[in-house]
């Protein structure tokens, strides 16, 4: 008797995790659908709406119990971006609501906790010397996450992009510290040598039509990222704005800081045009639609 009482159980665990599995499906199954309506819809007013629902479902959907370990890999045009142990992640994407107006929505996750991020800071000069939390969060589009051990000390260096308007990209390169379920955004780590107080992060202002490379280059141990020089713009109405002119600059960890490297390669005055095939990929590296 107490054989068929236990087999009983076992069946309905079995049933039950088989149900919730199948629930996330169907979930998944739904966000895919707004994540595509809110990003490809010809209508901006379509793609606010849309994106009103995804986010509220999403929200939802990311309290449920077990939603931790599902990974939703098939919703595109969104960022998940875990650590190597995935204890976390970052859930973030973008809102194009009209030709010149560019959203940022997020969610922190972890296994005991929602949180969202408020996109509630906008760039400015200032950017680079805020500290910042999921309050205020510089929003934008994660798109990588580096692990850095130093000094006894361990966090992140977190990589994101952000359209400004129809002329204007940037990338922002910032110290993530997650202490106890509580994100931080930010470090006065980074030293350009110039006598001023430390940058809390590094933000990359580049026209519209360009693209900009800012890397982690573990060979090096190093970030490395193109400079930028100011150039008349090349869409109509541009007026001046910044291109990589084929040099890097990097910053190299030094005694638990950042230190600015003005040169690092230089073999390329001014980089041709490239006019071969280009791979239509968004900033996901994933497949445009035509």
């Amino acid at each position: 008797m107490s054989r068929i009482i236990f087999s009983s159980i076992i069946f309905l665990i079995h049933s039950a995790t088989i149900t919730a599995q199948t629930d996330f499906s169907k979930d998944e199954s739904h966000l895919s659908f707004y994540a595509d309506v809110l990003v490809n819809a010809d209508s901006g007013i379509h793609r606010d709406k849309a994106n009103q629902v995804f986010y509220q479902d999403l929200k939802n959907i990311l309290q449920k119990a077990g939603s931790f370990d599902h990974d939703f890999s098939s919703i595109k045009w969104v960022s998940f971006q875990y650590p190597a142990d995935r204890s976390f992640r970052f859930i973030t994407w973008q809102l194009k609501s009209t030709d010149d107006d560019y959203d940022y929505f997020g969610f922190f996750q972890d296994r005991d906790q929602v949180i969202e991020l408020k996109s509630t800071v906008d760039y400015s000069k200032s950017l680079s010397s805020q500290s910042l939390d999921a309050q205020q969060w510089y929003g934008r589009l994660i798109y990588d996450m580096v692990p850095i051990e130093d000094q006894g000390e361990k966090y992140y260096l977190l990589f994101g992009f952000r359209q400004l308007d129809q002329y204007n990209k940037t990338k922002v390169i910032e110290v993530l510290r997650n202490d106890k379920g509580k994100p931080s955004f930010g470090s006065p780590m980074f030293n350009k040598g110039t006598g001023d107080q430390h940058m809390q992060r590094l933000a990359f202002l580049y026209s519209a039509d360009a693209v900009l490379n800012v890397d982690y280059n573990p060979g090096l141990k190093m970030l490395v990222y193109d400079h930028l020089v100011q150039r008349m713009g090349r869409i109509p109405g541009q007026g001046p704005t910044y291109l990589p002119d084929g040099s890097y600059e990097a910053y190299k960890l030094e005694a638990g800081e950042w230190v600015y490297v003005e040169q690092l390669y230089n073999d390329i005055i001014e980089k041709p045009r490239d006019s071969s095939p280009k791979r239509k990929v968004d900033i996901l590296g994933r497949a445009k639609k035509n």
